[in-house]
């Protein structure tokens, strides 16, 4: 008996920040979105969206300034790109990773 199995490939979207609050610093911060890759291009657009909602959360809650150090996208999960990113820059801190095909507002 054969069992099929679906495999759905991820896509990961990623900036690296400097984060400032009038009392804590938090530098070379990353912050994944991950989206389920249906439609090729729209989901890196929309996990690109859903960083951007994310960082203007951040901003108006928690920081009075972010600065981004760096931004990437690829075509694999979250997990597997901070493991690529961590070897090439070791003090990455993983500050958060979102579910990009969640609806956000």
């Amino acid at each position: 008996m054969a069992i099929n199995k679906t495999v759905s490939t991820k896509v990961c979207a990623c900036q690296i920040l400097n984060l400032r609050s009038n009392n804590h610093d938090v530098l070379n911060a990353v912050v994944f979105a991950e989206k389920t890759n249906n439609e090729g291009n729209a989901d890196f657009a929309k996990a690109k969206i859903r960083l951007e909602k994310e960082k203007r959360m951040l901003l108006s809650l928690f920081y009075n300034k972010i600065e981004v150090i760096s931004r990437t996208t690829a075509a694999t999960d979250c997990n597997t790109l901070y493991k690529k990113l961590k070897k090439m820059q070791e003090d990455l801190l993983m500050y958060e990773m979102l579910n990009a095909d969640i609806l956000t507002k």
